[in-house]
């Protein structure tokens, strides 16, 4: 089992050198089977060069975890799809001391391939007007879908983009980080500045359109699933 230390802090100078530079926003995509994201959400709920304040997750429906505890981990949502990865960030999360909050729907519906889709078009609006109209202060981490992070600087009619959408409803957009994960068999895992990532057509389809402002790769292996699957 990994632990706070799997991803090493000079992994991560950069991306926490621009967070204190003035952002308050790390949008963070992820593949809610895959462990490996938690190597880099735990690193950062534990740092001590940015102390975040919040903690936002599509993964737990919506309202405050310290209120409603785990009435807010519906096993039919995305938390299903990898209950124990879950479970070890939000206790990373309250071991710091950082607030945890949910934002996805209460209600959804289930799709053909037994996955869960949005009850309609507007959820990433939705999300991000929970996220904000708390007004909460403080540095703070959202981690939602990778297909809600992704392609936010190069097309801004894309409506289920959740850096867009926060954008919409007031959030400054120059306050925003964004961190898109992708799956790769045979470039070295780690963060990348997506400006940074090697050569290659895919890459260079993910430079040219700004896809986010960091690349989170991993290599695709066994433990790409989770071990139960999505319950």
């Amino acid at each position: 089992m990994e632990n706070e230390g799997t991803l090493p802090e000079r992994t991560l100078d950069g991306l926490l050198t621009e967070i204190n530079s003035g952002k308050q926003y790390l949008v963070i995509g992820e593949n809610h089977s895959d462990w490996k994201i938690a190597d880099l959400v735990i690193p950062l709920l534990y740092n001590k060069k940015v102390r975040f304040k919040n903690l936002f997750m599509e993964a737990l429906a919506s309202g405050a975890y310290y209120v409603r505890g785990d009435e807010l981990k519906d096993v039919g949502g995305v938390y299903g799809w990898n209950p124990l990865k879950y479970d070890r960030i939000i206790s990373a999360a309250v071991n710091n001391d950082i607030w945890v909050y949910g934002i996805d729907s209460h209600k959804r519906v289930v799709d053909v391939a037994g996955g869960t889709l949005p009850r309609n078009g507007v959820e990433a609006e939705i999300r991000s007007l929970r996220i904000i109209k708390g007004g909460f202060s403080g540095k703070s981490i959202v981690l939602t879908g990778n297909d809600d992070v992704n392609y936010f600087k190069d097309q801004l009619e894309k409506s289920s983009s959740v850096p867009r959408n926060l954008v919409n409803v007031g959030v400054p957009e120059d306050s925003i980080l964004t961190v898109s994960t992708i799956i790769s068999e045979k470039t070295k895992a780690g963060l990348y500045k997506t400006k940074n990532l090697p050569g290659g057509v895919y890459f260079d389809y993910l430079k040219k359109h700004k896809v986010s402002d960091y690349v989170f790769i991993r290599r695709l292996d066994s433990g790409f699933y989770a071990d139960s699957g999505h319950i």
